[in-house]
């Protein structure tokens, strides 16, 4: 426990505390957590939200594996609470883009990155001082208990709700979210998967210039943090492309992405025209990709990663096609029920197995390769099939 508090010092450059104080810190943590597990039970008859003041804990310190696609998958928990309340959301500054321009929040709490303990406490003060009716965090850690457990004043309850590994499996993301959220207030979880929505705004930087609305724009994300979902074969597909470009008239492919890349856009920018692709790879902040995204009115493909899931999010501004790409996540447990279920594919294993009912892409069924191990990329991307189905799916969007 006590190196759980020392997590906590580090996380807030407080590396001088003493011990002393760290043994404190865990003292009062254990404390909250305890009487958390006694305000968080849910409720015998739904608690009426009209005229409520909330506070949604989407993010604290660590992402733990949280991912940004996750984040945007929870917006639908804002519009669900905002038709009868006041919401406000606390989540760090690296996610902060998600909720940026979000008619149905009323403020924005983030925690910086580059803090001290001292903007931590500043932080804490300025969230008691909002006098939150309700708190609601999903799937809390220590660390969530405790900041609820500093933040609350005359708050009437806290809410929170874990989430299983057998839930991760058979129920859709963002059903789940939301149905955890509304049965730890009492109401009856809803049946149907709404869309997600992001509100990009236009940057000082005037990308709206670089497309003409004359043309046609299609998004393609290239890279993902975890290589189990990093499809690095795309000079296959371009390779093919640009011998076709004839039917890709008035066509410009823009290409997104960060974690992963590592080149795969330069190989592509070496094989098309500059007049056919414009590159933003590892060039853009993550409110600047969101906006960049929205332009894309020929529609979007790529990976499942947290831009394909923005794209989604998206589509109420350019109505545009998008197409996921998954091979270690069963497509239906991602998807909104708007969202045609004929639009998601899926790249097959080589050996038959199905990955995403068995581990949820925690590892490699093949080779064992965990999540977080970028030394290689699965079988499965690299399947001389992989890159001519992803070239097939593109054509979707011609």
């Amino acid at each position: 426990m006590i190196n759980r508090v020392r997590q906590f010092a580090e996380i807030a450059k407080a590396g001088w505390l003493s011990d002393a104080l760290l043994r404190t810190m865990d003292f009062f943590a254990n404390k909250a957590s305890q009487k958390l597990i006694v305000t968080a039970k849910i409720p015998d008859s739904p608690i009426s939200l009209r005229d409520k003041k909330i506070l949604f804990i989407e993010a604290v310190w660590k992402l733990d594996w949280w991912g940004f696609g996750d984040g945007i998958f929870r917006s639908p928990i804002i519009d669900w609470l905002w038709s009868d309340s006041e919401v406000q959301i606390l989540t760090r500054d690296g996610r902060s883009p998600i909720f940026y321009n979000n008619p149905n929040i009323s403020k924005l709490h983030i925690i910086e990155q580059e803090r001290t303990i001292w903007s931590t406490f500043a932080l804490i003060s300025s969230l008691r001082n909002e006098k939150f009716d309700h708190i609601i965090g999903l799937h809390p850690t220590w660390k969530m208990h405790f900041f609820m457990y500093l933040v609350k004043t005359k708050v009437q309850s806290i809410h929170t709700s874990m989430i299983s590994w057998d839930e991760l499996k058979t129920t859709n993301l963002i059903q789940l979210f939301l149905s955890k959220v509304q049965a730890s207030l009492g109401h009856i979880p809803t049946d149907i998967i709404p869309s997600p929505k992001i509100y990009p705004s236009a940057s000082q930087t005037n990308f709206a210039s670089m497309f003409d609305s004359n043309k046609k724009y299609v998004g393609i994300n290239l890279g993902a943090k975890s290589w189990l979902r990093n499809f690095r074969e795309w000079w296959k597909v371009f390779e093919k492309l640009q011998t076709q470009m004839h039917i890709w008239e008035n066509t410009v492919f823009v290409l997104v992405g960060k974690d992963g890349v590592d080149g795969v856009d330069e190989e592509i920018m070496q094989i098309l025209n500059s007049e056919n692709v414009i590159n933003f790879c590892n060039k853009t902040t993550l409110a600047e990709t969101y906006e960049i995204i929205s332009y894309c009115n020929g529609g979007f493909i790529g990976m499942d990663w947290g831009n394909v899931n923005a794209a989604i999010a998206l589509r109420y501004q350019n109505n545009s096609r998008i197409i996921p790409i998954y091979n270690a996540v069963n497509p239906e447990l991602r998807i909104p029920s708007d969202l045609p279920s004929a639009h998601c594919v899926h790249i097959p294993c080589p050996n038959g197995t199905n990955c995403f009912t068995e581990n949820i892409a925690l590892y490699c069924s093949i080779t064992g390769q965990m999540a977080d191990d970028n030394t290689q990329t699965p079988p499965c991307l690299q399947d001389s099939t992989a890159a001519e189905s992803v070239y097939n799916w593109l054509l979707l969007l011609k």
